[in-house]
């Protein structure tokens, strides 16, 4: 039942997103009031947690994974720790990569 309340974290990223967007459309002044805000501490606490929640999600998620996704080959099913493995391939990959071109 937590996993299932993680979903919240996951989906206060999107909201988080949407209003950087529009924060960012509406202008460099609102874009700095809204970035601020962000940078309150009880900003960075909140996303801490939601942090904390959104990555337990994800992990809970890929082990989950291949009773989900079962993948038939023929007559042979594809073993449950490839699915897992290719999830958590992609995830490293796509972080790395978004770290390195915001950091960049």
């Amino acid at each position: 039942m937590l996993r299932e309340l993680t979903s919240l974290a996951v989906g206060y990223y999107a909201v988080v997103l949407i209003l950087t967007i529009n924060a960012i459309n509406q202008g460099s002044d609102t874009f700095q009031v809204f970035q601020s805000w962000f940078s309150s501490p009880i900003a960075v606490i909140i996303n801490l947690i939601a942090l904390v929640l959104a990555i337990h999600h994800s992990i809970t998620w890929f082990s989950l994974a291949p009773k989900a996704m079962v993948i038939q080959i023929g007559e042979k099913k594809v073993p449950g720790f490839l699915i897992s493995g290719m999830n958590y391939g992609a995830w490293i990959v796509l972080s790395g990569t978004l770290i390195w071109f915001f950091l960049k």
